[in-house]
């Protein structure tokens, strides 16, 4: 069975109350197995889109906490982000960015494609 399809309808059966234990199992270790991150972000990604029963903010809040733990694959959740013009995380990613964080190069391509998007005034800066 594909893992994200499983993580989703998880989320659509639990809602709000598995966020927390999906991102202890598959984003909060920054050296964890990287195809369960992808299919943990995939089903967030899916949920976001939806806004549904696990809102987009909330969605939103746990992609910023991935960026925070400043985990290797935080980029791949910036076209999200940028579809739904949360702009709002661009100091996060900023942040990120300077600092001595190792990214997956995919992530770092698509965090500045993000920053360059953004009208947040700390895009400017980076």
């Amino acid at each position: 069975a594909d893992p994200s399809a499983l993580i989703c309808a998880i989320i659509e059966l639990r809602g709000r109350e598995v966020l927390a234990q999906i991102e202890r199992r598959y984003l909060s270790d920054r050296n964890g197995d990287p195809a369960q991150a992808r299919s943990a972000l995939l089903a967030l990604s899916v949920q976001g889109q939806a806004d549904g029963g696990l809102p987009r903010a909330d969605v939103i809040a746990a992609y910023r906490r991935l960026i925070a733990r400043r985990h290797p694959l935080a980029g791949l959740v910036a076209a999200d982000l940028a579809a739904w013009h949360a702009w709002e995380v661009t100091p996060d990613y900023v942040a990120l960015l300077n600092s001595s964080a190792t990214l997956h190069p995919v992530s770092r391509v698509a965090i500045v494609s993000y920053l360059e998007r953004s009208p947040h005034p700390a895009a400017k800066g980076r």
